[in-house]
C-alpha cells in the first residue's frame, strides 16, 4: 500500500494518509514532537 503511492501526490498528502491509515496524522504531530523533545533530555 505505502510503496504503491511513492512518487504520487498522495505520497505527500496528510489527508490521504489519515484516511488510509484511519488515524489523525496532523493532530498526532504535537504529541510526537513533545515525546521526542522529552526523550532528548
Amino acid at each position: 500500500m505505502i510503496m504503491a503511492e511513492r512518487g504520487s501526490l498522495n505520497w505527500y498528502c496528510t489527508d490521504y494518509w489519515s484516511d488510509r491509515l484511519d488515524m489523525d496524522i496532523t493532530g498526532s504531530r504535537p504529541k510526537w514532537a513533545n515525546a521526542l523533545a522529552t526523550a532528548r533530555m
